[in-house]
């Protein structure tokens, strides 16, 4: 039927059968030879911007030479980025026309702030090189405390610029300038303390970080020895170590001035007695006492309360009259006496002594200074042996009449009743031609007297 109506008019004459085979099962293709081993190929050569130089090219192309190349590339061009204000300026002070090109390819290469942006952005963001010649580099604006800093720092390297030169005028008047403008910025705006302790924990942090201690004392050292930070240190730390030296060493002196020079075995004059007040009236405060300081005071200085007290009203009495100081004169002892009746004594009677008949010469006793040539003056006496003990010798002074005189004198003097010198007074009187009697012989050869 289907014959019929696709092919209409159609003779079959005969049908065919033809029987086709069972499709064969395909053969397996046999396996491929195995490839002979390659090298591996490496990837092209990179070309980066900018290029290295030559003997950094061509060192091997494999992944790990490639991202050191690329870390050190992009290393390089950040600082050229960090340095590009510098650069710039280079430049523009060389060639013009050579420096405009110069200058648009760093700008090409260094001028986009972020490298992922497109085109448009760093064509807006790049000035040309004719803005760049009309507007300077712009500049990082600075607070106004580093500003103040500044010219804090200049001015006191100024006021020591001029005191350096001998100018003391001018550096007076700079450091005056100084302070005053120093107390009108504060009163203007006082700084508070939470900013000044959070300054100062700044200024610790850094200096704990300098290392071990010696090197951190030797920097702290250096830098408040600075001529700028003497300046600006308070009044009890702007004493430097030669001061202090000299501070001791001047107490020292002084101490030895008064424990070993002024130094008295008896009784001073009224010139030492001067020389001395002076000098710790000089060192001593009018209000020594009443600071509890006296103590102390003499303890430093060595002297008793006796001259300390004395020296403080000198020094009262000084300020007080405002013409410098005032001689001070003592009144003289009651039982002062002359000695002239004790000076004949020795050399007029004869229970004080007699002449030397061994020995025939001459002693020099010496008068003292002329008053007027200056000259030292003396007189020339014959020897004499003491008769006696000095005991034996002040009785029969008390029995005689000089003796008599001294009481006299005395009375005259002190307005008292007269006194006889004792025992040290007329020892101490004794002329130096006068000996006391050792072991002796006399002139004839027959006998020998010894004598006590």
């Amino acid at each position: 039927p289907t014959l019929a109506r696709d092919w209409p008019g159609a003779v079959l004459e005969r049908m065919v059968y033809e029987q086709e085979p069972d499709a064969a099962t395909p053969e397996p293709e046999p396996p491929q030879p195995p490839l002979p081993v390659q090298r591996p190929r490496h990837p092209p050569q990179v070309e980066y911007v900018p290029q290295l130089p030559e003997h950094r090219r061509n060192r091997g192309t494999g992944r790990r030479r490639e991202l050191a190349i690329v870390e050190e590339t992009n290393a390089e061009v950040q600082v050229l980025r960090h340095q590009r204000d510098n650069i710039i300026k280079m430049i523009r002070s060389h060639d013009r026309p050579a420096a405009q090109i110069v200058q648009g390819i760093l700008f090409e290469v260094l001028g986009r702030e972020n490298d992922s942006d497109s085109e448009s952005s760093d064509e807006e963001e790049t000035p040309s090189p004719e803005e760049l010649d009309e507007a300077p580099a712009p500049r990082r604006r600075e607070a106004a405390r580093v500003r103040a800093g500044r010219a804090l720092r200049e001015l006191i390297r100024e006021i020591n610029r001029l005191r350096r030169a001998g100018k003391m005028k001018e550096a007076a008047a700079a450091s005056d300038r100084l302070e005053t403008e120093g107390a009108i910025a504060d009163a203007k705006k006082r700084a508070g303390n939470s900013l000044i302790t959070r300054r100062a924990k700044e200024i610790q942090d850094q200096v704990f970080g300098m290392g071990d201690l010696e090197t951190t004392r030797r920097i702290v050292e250096a830098f408040l020895d600075s001529p700028e930070m003497k300046a600006v240190l308070p009044a009890h730390l702007q004493q430097t170590s030669k001061d202090a030296e000299t501070a001791r060493l001047m107490l020292e002196q002084g101490k030895s001035f008064v424990k070993r020079l002024m130094k008295a075995k008896g009784r001073r004059n009224d010139l030492e007695r001067n020389v001395l007040l002076g000098a710790v009236a000089a060192l001593c405060p009018v209000d020594l006492f009443e600071l509890k300081r006296g103590r102390s005071f003499m303890r430093a200085m060595g002297t008793t309360w006796a001259v300390t007290s004395q020296a403080v009203k000198a020094r009262q009495e000084a300020e007080d009259r405002g013409k410098g100081w005032k001689r001070v004169d003592t009144k003289g002892h009651y039982d002062k006496v002359d000695i002239a009746p004790m000076v004949r004594f020795w050399h007029e009677s004869a229970e004080a002594s007699s002449y030397d008949n061994d020995n025939k010469r001459h002693a020099n006793v010496f008068l003292g200074p002329h008053p007027e040539t200056k000259e030292e003056m003396y007189e020339k006496h014959p020897l004499r042996y003491q008769n006696g003990t000095n005991e034996q010798v002040h009785e029969a002074f008390t029995r005689s009449s000089y003796a008599q005189q001294c009481k006299e004198i005395s009375a005259k003097t002190t307005g008292k009743e007269g006194i006889i010198p004792g025992l040290t007074s007329l020892i101490n009187t004794r002329c130096a031609c006068i000996k006391k009697r050792g072991v002796g012989e006399c002139d004839c050869s027959i006998c020998k007297t010894i004598h006590r």
